[in-house]
């Protein structure tokens, strides 16, 4: 129990220290004195905000689609006590989103909806949902500090203070903003959490401000610029006339009027709508307004205030102020509910019955492109055009980046049934080749069309993916292919029916792992499964729409797509098997290749690993001509792509594969067999002092590449079905 009660001490001791640390209640001269030092971070509107929060968070660089992209860190954070999935790709939207922030900054204020349209589950309101984590987090930080603030009215020896006669309190305080609650009689917050910089008129603030941009840092100086929010926003209609209504009970004193200011560190907050709100489509005002000065409490308003009649607004939209508003699934509301927006919009605030407020929001809006369709068609959409920003969100066309997406969903589901290694990059390529569309050779110089029109679908995914795991046997790259890369992601960018908007969702490769997961009659997820499961996903071609478009040289291929992620996978097994059995050393050809290149271009070759593997693949040259020559022939294609080097790295993994196994193929084809026999039970059919090699190369399969018995036995079966194992050919 003691411990209890010290625990309780701590808890109580670590917050009164936290709340004295960030200053949650001021009074208005201390805010001041605070803006004095701060003049744009306490100025700032919200969409000056949310790129400092992006920039706090800080960046990194990201390959997307051959193109170098910022990636925001923001959406690679664990935020705490949050379950969001994690934000994979979508760099090229999100920098699409930062340069309309940054336009947006240009003109004074977020003059546009950021409309964010895509297919199904392809991660649009995900993007929002790390703004809004990102902005409630950042809200805690002192670099995020914002402060918004209530009138207060004190009480002494049972009258209502800070009016007519002087007494000893009122003459003592310079604020009644410190009062505990006994010694107030009255407290009102702004209902739309207006920061206390509006309490400054418009003709004042910006003159003010320059001023203590004067004496600050660089910083500070650099950053300011002025806005439609420091030049007109104005307080809400209530705060309106209280202030106005204690300025001809002071007579004009404004020093008096602010001691009834208390500044209040304003926490932004998605799970209490404070900034950060979702408003989904549901047939309710977005804001609405009740007078609350006819409540049976209003006895405790001070006088000078008793003659007004005072509303509180209430409303999503009210709650979002000061932050982010997302209107989910916008083109499902009725068009009524979405007139309001071209206003308040343009003018930067709304009519909420007879209150005019003041907005300071990024809005954003998310919808499908079937509804974006049917919306550009309608006599609505014209003056809904000028006023948005329309980014597509498509899927992703990078199997490594899909292919994380599943493992996340993989794991969960290995907690209670394996999972066959490498089913994750089997799955994210099959989403990707769902989704590409055939390059048109008309739209490409006649010098490319016919390398154009020989890219074959994994082809185009092993590009996209920039050259990150791939079978080199199923590929045939020269220089005029790599000429394309950013030709490729380019030609369908701005057409209606973008790369990425048909296709396998996440949510249907997860929804088919998940049915597996229930599935009794087997303890392990392998390829096999996947396949069969694949198969009923697309039995009815009217459930995908991919999958009612004409196969075209293998594109919307399913045959194709079936054939090619088999294959691929298998080779991927292959390849740990031949580890396993010490034929490749250390690590497959491909992973060793790449690292050998690395030194190449980095002409670095004091790795003893380096050293030798370029032994078995000189072919018996002298090391330095030879080393030389090939990173000679690299840099002279790195003047052409950043992969330049890439039919050189298939050429050499080849090699090298081949010279591996074709010594020692008929040892390992006879240790496979032999292994596919223990793993049914069948150890007496095999020859007396060669069943230690294959028990050793189970265990190592098992132990150290993580199949089961069960994948393990279903992947070697397949694989000897394959032409290059079978007997005959040795």
């Amino acid at each position: 129990m003691d411990n209890n009660y010290d625990w309780l001490e701590l808890w109580s001791k670590e917050s009164t220290d936290n709340f004295k640390k960030n200053h949650r209640i001021k009074s208005f001269k201390e805010y001041l004195g605070e803006l004095k030092e701060k003049p744009y971070s306490l100025s700032r509107n919200s969409v000056q905000y949310l790129l400092d929060m992006l920039e706090y968070f800080g960046e990194d660089k990201s390959y997307s689609l051959g193109a170098l992209y910022k990636k925001f860190k923001v959406f690679s954070t664990t935020f705490p006590n949050s379950a969001l999935p994690k934000m994979v790709g979508q760099e090229e939207v999100i920098n699409e989103i930062y340069s309309d922030l940054k336009n947006f900054v240009l003109e004074g204020g977020a003059d546009r909806i950021i409309h964010l349209h895509g297919p199904s589950c392809s991660g649009k309101s995900l993007i929002v949902e790390y703004l809004m984590q990102g902005i409630e987090e950042y809200s805690r930080k002192k670099e995020g500090t914002l402060y918004s603030f209530h009138w207060i009215f004190p009480l002494e020896s049972g009258k209502r203070m800070g009016f007519g006669e002087q007494n000893e309190l009122s003459t003592k305080l310079d604020s009644y903003a410190h009062l505990s609650a006994e010694q107030t009689s009255f407290k009102l917050p702004c209902d739309v959490n207006d920061s206390p910089l509006l309490l400054i008129p418009p003709k004042r603030r910006l003159s003010f401000l320059e001023e203590l941009l004067k004496n600050v840092s660089d910083e500070e100086k650099v950053k300011f610029m002025n806005s439609k929010y420091i030049l007109e926003a104005d307080l809400c209609e209530r705060c309106r006339q209280i202030f106005d209504a204690l300025h001809d009970e002071y007579q004009g004193d404004v020093e008096e009027i602010l001691k009834h200011i208390q500044v209040r560190r304003l926490y932004l907050s998605r799970k209490y709508q404070r900034g950060a709100v979702v408003i989904s489509p549901q047939e309710t005002p977005d804001a609405t307004s009740r007078i609350i000065s006819a409540d049976t409490n209003w006895d405790a308003v001070p006088s000078p205030l008793q003659h007004l009649v005072l509303e509180q607004l209430t409303g999503s939209i009210v709650n979002a102020n000061n932050g982010i508003v997302e209107f989910s699934d916008f083109l499902t509301r009725p068009p009524e509910l979405n007139k309001y927006l071209l206003s308040a919009v343009d003018k930067g605030g709304i009519e909420i019955a007879q209150n005019s407020v003041s907005l300071n929001l990024v809005m954003f809006a998310t919808s499908n492109e079937e509804n974006l369709d049917s919306f550009k068609q309608s006599a609505d959409f014209p003056p809904f055009k000028g006023r948005m920003s329309f980014i597509p969100v498509p899927y992703l066309l990078e199997r490594s980046k899909e292919s994380l997406i599943h493992l996340e969903n993989l794991k969960r589901i290995s907690n209670y049934k394996h999972i066959s290694p490498s089913l994750h990059l089997s799955s994210g390529l099959w989403a990707v080749l769902t989704r590409l569309l055939k390059p048109n050779a008309e739209n490409y110089p006649k010098e490319l069309r016919e390398t154009i029109s020989s890219i074959t679908p994994y082809e185009k995914a092993v590009i996209y993916d920039s050259f990150s795991d791939f079978s080199v046997e199923m590929v045939h790259f020269d220089k005029k292919k790599l000429e394309t890369i950013f030709l490729l992601s380019e030609e369908y960018k701005e057409t209606q029916f973008y790369e990425g908007r048909f296709g396998f969702s996440p949510r249907d490769i997860t929804d088919l792992f998940y049915d597996e997961a229930y599935n009794r009659e087997n303890n392990c997820i392998g390829m096999n499964d996947f396949l069969e499961g694949i198969s009923y996903l697309t039995r009815d071609h009217s459930l995908y729409k991919f999958l009612q478009l004409k196969p075209d040289a293998h594109y919307h291929d399913l045959a194709y797509f079936f054939d090619t992620a088999r294959k691929e996978y298998l080779r991927f097994f292959e390849e740990d098997v031949l580890v396993a059995l010490n034929v490749y050393p250390q690590a497959s050809p491909f992973f060793l290749i790449r690292g050998y290149f690395s030194y190449l271009l980095n002409k670095q070759m004091d790795d003893k690993k380096f050293i030798e593997l370029e032994k078995s693949i000189r072919n018996g040259k002298e090391d330095e001509p030879y080393r030389n020559a090939l990173r000679e022939k690299m840099e002279e294609s790195l003047k052409y792509s950043d992969w330049g080097f890439i039919p050189i790295f298939c050429s050499e993994v080849a090699h090298l594969k081949k010279d591996k196994l074709s010594k020692k193929k008929a040892k390992v084809l006879n240790i496979l067999e032999n292994a596919l026999l223990l793993l049914i039970g069948g150890e007496k059919q095999i020859e007396k002092g060669t069943i230690k090699e294959s028990e050793g190369f189970v265990n190592t399969m098992i132990e150290k590449f993580n199949y089961c018995p069960n994948c393990l036995y279903e992947n070697l079966r397949s694989l000897l079905k394959q032409d290059e194992w079978k007997k005959d050919q040795k």
